[in-house]
């Protein structure tokens, strides 16, 4: 029968559970609908082992308003299932926020046509955000219909999920066309006059970053004309750039500088040191964007160099995509140098594992000699990662023991997506060399007997010595058992032992058998015994035959004569040839 078998089918006792945690309760904020909640995972324990548990909701994730149950699972290595199980409960957050409006229109006039009493007036509805989530909103009155001469204050009302109000409202304005407007439009962001240095070639690339803008009090925008484009290559010398605004009462209002080109013999730009490059980086889970910084570039110049302008500065917030960064560099020759580069943010989708630090080398011990493992120990590995990670599910503990082999131990961690990470590493046990040969207690003395007398032997006894070795003793060999006759002489009794390793131990005694004293023979004068008949009866005996112990005539032995001593009327006990009469 497979004892291993047995001992497996009779285990019905589950994992034991340790750590479990009670149920939690946590409230979210106002306006979200959960919360991050964590938990020291619990841990089992099994004289089989425990496998790596399963779990349904892991600590560190995102719970829901509501209730949630959590259900780890162990199973050991006999397959019984222990369980530990807790809720969580997430109570929503009071919210008092009201939304968030986006869009609110500005005060808005316009005129009504010749002899009409309003005019239709159009704009973009604001919007709102909340967490909670935002109802429809009402309004007074809508974009696309007609406003009277006058004013109307129009007004967006907005309620979130909680029913927090938020209010969004302007005037809508309308003037009768009989009212004169000689008003022209308001020009903002004209450029100042611009000094450009010619580099090489017949012309210089001048960019003022954007068109200027007008606004009415008509309310309407006003037509612009003027270069197509913010920039554009002009010749040496001074040139006059104009924009015009006419609102739609043929009103003008006019934007105009100077460009001033001159030559220059310096067409050589700066030289840019430390222009980074392109940038990756990952958001967090959960956001739109992430804070980049780099060392910004330098540049040198024999003319010298104008601080940089820059479209993004370091350390500020980029959104999920690809931002281009230039940072433009100009000389005082008016040479322009460029240092470009991207930075590429990408969402916080968590597909990265942990980070395993202390991952130990391969291991080799040497197992004692006569055993069959050792004991191993070392430093566990550890793991990080911005998502926390998981206590590690191990193959096999340090300070166990390993058998005489090779062992592969393997940790497995988990961070707070689920991205596993590894260390691996194999523990070599070689088998100890062993030349010690086993230790024999009870090894007997040497054992002197005398055999009766008239034997050529007798029985000998004793108890058997034993032996022990880490590796294990096989039974014994011996030339002479105990309890068997040992004949008049000397006879050397050998045990000889050996240990699993083939070392040889002896143990050795002599057994030294006397022969009986010489007999001493009766000699009965006047003898008399008693038959079977309790008759007694005389025997005239002179001799006894001491070598066979036989009475002379046959009938008599010295064995009776001896027992039936008392029978005898007259004894004489002589030793044979001394004479002597009793």
């Amino acid at each position: 029968m497979d004892m291993k078998a047995a001992q497996i089918s009779e285990d019905n006792i589950p994992p034991v559970i340790s750590g479990c945690p009670n149920d939690i309760t946590r409230t979210a904020a106002p306006g979200a609908n959960g919360i991050v909640v964590s938990w020291t995972p619990p841990t089992a324990t099994d004289p089989s082992g425990v496998d790596p548990p399963s779990v349904n909701n892991r600590p560190g994730t995102t719970f829901a308003v509501g209730t949630t149950q959590v259900v780890y699972t162990f199973i050991d290595g006999a397959g019984n299932s222990a369980f530990c199980s807790f809720v969580v409960i997430i109570s929503p957050g009071e919210d008092n926020f009201p939304p968030v409006i986006s869009g609110c229109p500005s005060d808005i006039t316009r005129t009504a046509a010749p002899g009409t009493n309003g005019v239709v007036v159009s704009w973009t509805p604001p919007t709102a955000t909340d967490p909670s989530g935002v109802d429809p909103p009402s309004v007074t009155n809508r974009p696309g219909t007609t406003f009277t001469v006058g004013t109307t204050q129009v007004v967006y009302t907005f309620f979130d999920g909680a029913g927090n109000p938020a209010f969004c409202s302007f005037d809508v304005i309308v003037m009768s066309q009989d009212t004169l407007d000689t008003t022209p439009p308001v020009i903002s962001g004209c450029p100042e006059d611009i000094v450009e240095r010619l580099g090489q070639g017949m012309f210089a690339f001048v960019d003022w970053s954007r068109h200027p803008t007008a606004v009415d009090d008509s309310g309407l925008v006003p037509d612009r004309s003027g270069p197509p484009a913010p920039s554009g290559f002009f010749g040496t010398g001074e040139t006059e750039v104009i924009y015009t605004f006419t609102d739609n009462a043929g009103n003008v209002a006019t934007c105009a500088f100077i460009i001033s080109v001159t030559v220059s013999e310096d067409n050589i730009p700066p030289v840019i040191s430390g222009c980074p490059s392109d940038i990756t980086r990952t958001a967090a889970l959960g956001t739109n964007g992430i804070v980049v910084s780099w060392t910004p570039p330098t540049a040198t110049d024999p003319s010298g160099v104008d601080p940089p302008s820059v479209t993004n500065r370091p350390g500020t917030t980029f959104a999920v995509g690809t931002t281009q960064v230039v940072y433009t560099f100009i000389d005082g020759a008016g040479n322009s140098a460029f240092c470009s580069f991207v930075v590429n943010v990408l969402p916080g989708e968590d597909n990265i594992p942990p980070v395993i630090s202390g991952c130990p080398s391969d291991i080799t011990r040497t197992a004692a000699p006569g055993t069959n493992g050792v004991v191993v120990s070392w430093t566990p590995p550890t793991a990080t990662d911005p998502s926390g990670v998981d206590p590690p599910s191990v193959t096999n503990r340090p300070g166990t023991t390993f058998a005489v082999g090779t062992t592969q131990v393997v940790y497995t961690f988990f961070d707070g997506a689920g991205n596993p990470a590894f260390c691996s590493f194999v523990v070599n046990v070689l088998p100890g060399e062993d030349n010690i040969p086993p230790v024999i207690s009870g090894c007997p003395s040497d054992i002197t007997r005398t055999a009766a007398p008239g034997t050529n032997g007798i029985v000998v006894s004793w108890t058997p010595p034993t032996a022990t070795d880490p590796s294990g003793v096989d039974p014994p060999s011996v030339n002479n058992r105990p309890g068997t006759t040992f004949t008049v002489g000397t006879t050397q009794v050998v045990y000889t032992f050996f240990d699993g390793a083939g070392n040889p131990a002896f143990c050795s005694f002599v057994v030294n058998v006397l022969p009986g004293s010489s007999l001493t023979c009766l000699v009965c004068t006047s003898y008399s015994y008693r038959d079977s008949s309790l008759a007694q009866q005389n025997i005239d005996l002179q001799d006894l035959d001491c070598e066979n112990g036989i009475v002379n005539g046959g009938s008599v032995t010295v064995e009776e004569c001896m027992s039936n001593a008392d029978s005898c009327v007259t004894i004489a006990m002589d030793i044979i040839g001394t004479g002597s009469n009793g």
